[in-house]
């Protein structure tokens, strides 16, 4: 139970409006049961494939408050490490919450990583995972979380990941060895900037 413990000690240090919030913990012989807040509207996934294409409008506002609860994540000195439309979730004002924080890192002070489960070289999804994490033995720095951003914006506008033909190691190699990313058909030019910003590649 010792990650699980981690992660419930970490939840219940973070409070922003766009993070899930930590209610309690019951740990008995057999098990150890966590409270969340309960976010009504379920996750930005099975939203986006209950009720079909959002506009751009509303992926760009989903997009912000997940950076608000990032910006929080990394001021914290945390990274999230596993962003993606199945781990953001809606409440039912339809404010973004992000949840699941199983394979996050803790930064040290001086911004080197530091995991809590050293035996974990390369943490994520793969689909969403950003290159350097990939190519470097799971190295990981803020700017990772950013990556996945762009690729859940990608998901989210088009109901499916990028590289979602592939198998997930097939994937992760093109992920890393891809000049640019394939990006949705038919995006405004503003919503480009914004994922050719979050695939900047060799961030450090």
């Amino acid at each position: 139970l010792a990650p699980v413990e981690a992660e419930v000690t970490l939840m219940s240090q973070l409070m922003h409006k766009n993070i899930v919030g930590y209610v309690g913990s019951e740990r008995t012989d057999e098990a150890l049961y966590i409270f969340l807040e309960f976010c009504e509207s379920g996750t930005l996934k099975k939203y986006r494939h209950d009720f079909g294409m959002q506009t751009e409008n509303t992926v760009a506002l989903w997009m912000r408050q997940i950076l608000q609860g990032l910006c929080y994540l990394h001021r914290q000195g945390v990274v999230h490490r596993d962003i993606k439309g199945a781990n953001v979730l809606l409440d039912k004002d339809s404010n973004v919450k992000l949840g699941d924080f199983g394979v996050c890192a803790q930064l040290a002070e001086n911004g080197a990583t530091m995991q809590r489960d050293k035996t974990v070289e390369c943490c994520g999804s793969p689909y969403w995972m950003a290159p350097e994490v990939i190519t470097s033995q799971g190295v990981i720095s803020p700017a990772s979380d950013i990556w996945s951003l762009g690729a859940t914006c990608v998901e989210l506008i088009q109901d499916k990941p990028m590289f979602d033909k592939l198998s997930p190691y097939q994937a992760m190699f093109k992920i890393a060895q891809e000049p640019d990313m394939p990006l949705p058909q038919g995006i405004s030019k503003h919503c480009e900037d914004f994922l050719l910003r979050c695939f900047h590649k060799d961030p450090c």
